[in-house]
Order: structure tokens, then sequence, then C-alpha cells
């Protein structure tokens, strides 16, 4: 038997800050995917690839009470997010691999499980979510439901460093900005489902965490973005990734057609998703 979940990436972070002491992270789905597939097969050694899939379905299987099947299953991802790049490539994994378990061992979805089980392993996009919600990216002990994802369009400049994201999160880097006050504008943003309102939001945040995580391309995509009506910018947490917002296809087309570099980066285009259809509701 085998059992296959497919599970959206995120495009950085719309919101990066400290609000009220506690470092929260805000991301919206985006289409690009990964596919994961979990065969009953059984395994003479412990694969090294897909590490982080392989410790989660170790640490679910004993909290289930099956640990000794824990060699009894191989995991095969096909993916198209890129890699340690801000695009939550991991979370979108073990949130595919949840989904899988979950249909092998006939049980229900639990959000407090998987965020407990993802934590574990490493900080935790809040793509977990169904909704989009500020979340407490590395304990879980907080979240903030905003309301219903937005659908976006963003001409993304990718760049060729990979972060790993554990590593980056154990390094003695600055603290996350006191945003404390973006927050009632955020809350509004979300109950107007003001795009406008959101990428000047999500402009702030990645401009005032410059000194965290710097992107010597800032001021140059902030430019690109008032220049190809754009209407603010983002940005990953831990990556090497900035985008420019737009608030339709429309937009975002012309400004790719005008084909304009940005040193090594890569561009194109990415849409957020209005909903994760791969999210399993309670029975």
């Amino acid at each position: 038997m085998y059992y296959k979940s497919k599970y959206p990436g995120s495009i950085g972070e719309v919101f990066q800050g400290k609000i009220g002491g506690r470092d929260l992270l805000l991301s919206f789905p985006c289409d690009v995917y990964t596919e994961v597939t979990l065969k009953e097969e059984k395994r003479e050694e412990l694969e090294i690839n897909n590490k982080k899939c392989y410790e989660f379905l170790e640490n679910i299987l004993k909290l289930w009470g099956y640990e000794k099947l824990y060699k009894n299953f191989t995991i095969d991802i096909k993916s198209n997010i890129p890699r340690g790049k801000g695009f939550a490539s991991s979370t979108a994994d073990i949130c595919a691999l949840y989904n899988c378990l979950l249909k092998c061992f006939n049980r229900d979805f639990s959000v407090e499980e998987l965020i407990k089980l993802a934590i574990a392993i490493e900080p935790t996009d809040s793509i977990v979510f169904e909704k989009a919600t500020l979340f407490q990216y590395k304990k879980g002990d907080f979240l903030l439901e905003l309301g219903n994802y937005m659908e976006l369009y963003i001409m993304v400049y990718e760049g060729k460093k990979s972060i790993n994201t554990v590593q980056f999160n154990e390094q003695s880097i600055e603290d996350l900005a006191h945003l404390d006050y973006l927050e009632k504008d955020l809350i509004k943003a979300f109950h107007e489902k003001d795009i406008k309102a959101l990428a000047k939001i999500s402009t702030e945040s990645i401009i005032k965490n410059q000194k965290r995580l710097y992107y010597d391309i800032l001021d140059e995509v902030i430019k690109i973005s008032k220049d190809t009506e754009g209407v603010g910018i983002l940005g990953a947490h831990s990556g090497d990734m900035l985008g420019i917002i737009y608030e339709s296809e429309e937009k975002m087309i012309k400004a790719l057609n005008l084909n304009i570099k940005v040193k090594d980066y890569r561009c194109y285009g990415i849409k957020t998703l209005k909903s994760i259809d791969t999210y399993r509701k309670r029975r």
C-alpha cells in the first residue's frame, strides 16, 4: 500500500517581527508544491535523504504507539519548491507526510499535534494553518488567526544562497524588530481584505529586519516595485528571496515582461493561494 499527499510551499513572510515580546511570522501558501508518497515498504537501512521527514515519522509513530513500524515505511518526495530560499519547503514536506500518515492510520487531523511534532524538528512556517495566522514559529505557544488568505501576485527575485533554517536560527543573530505598532493595521488589512495595506506592512517588516537578514538588493527591488505599479515587497525570514507584490496577474505579467535584471537573482512570477486544498478537516 502507498499514500500520497500534495502540499504547497509559502512565499517568504508577509509579516515578520516581535509583537507583545513574541517572535511572530505570517506566511501565505503559494502555487509551488511538494508531493509526498508514504510506502508500506520495509527499509533495510536508515535513509539519509529526507532526514527531517524520517525524524517526523519516527516521532509520530512513537506518539501513536506504533514505533515498531518505523522501518516498515519509505518516504518519497517530489517537489518543485526551491530549497533553502525561504519557501517553507521542509514545512510543506512535513505537512504532506502528516496527511499521508492520517490516511494510513485513519486518524483525524490535529493542528496542535502537527505543530508540536513539526517544531520539535525545526522552526515552522504558518502554512500549517487553514487560515492566515500570526504564529510563534519557534515555540508554537501563540497564534492569532487573522482571516482567509488573500490572492497576491508576486514577481520573485530568488538568489543563489541556500540557508539551513535550523542552523540560521541557532546563530547569534539580531532579534526580530519590535513591530507592535503594526498589529492594529495588520488586523484591519485582513478585515478589509486590503492588499495595498497588507503590502505596506510587509514592506515595513522586511525593511525593519534588515539587520537580522541583510539584503543588499533591497533598495533596488523597492525601486523596481515603485516603477512597475507594485504595491510593496516581501522577503524571506531565513532564505534568499525578495518579491514584489501586485494586485493583479496582469500587472505582474507586465512587470515580468520588462525583464528587469537584479544581480545574480533569478526572476519569475508566483501566485499565493486563497486556501490550502490539501488541508485535512476533522471528521
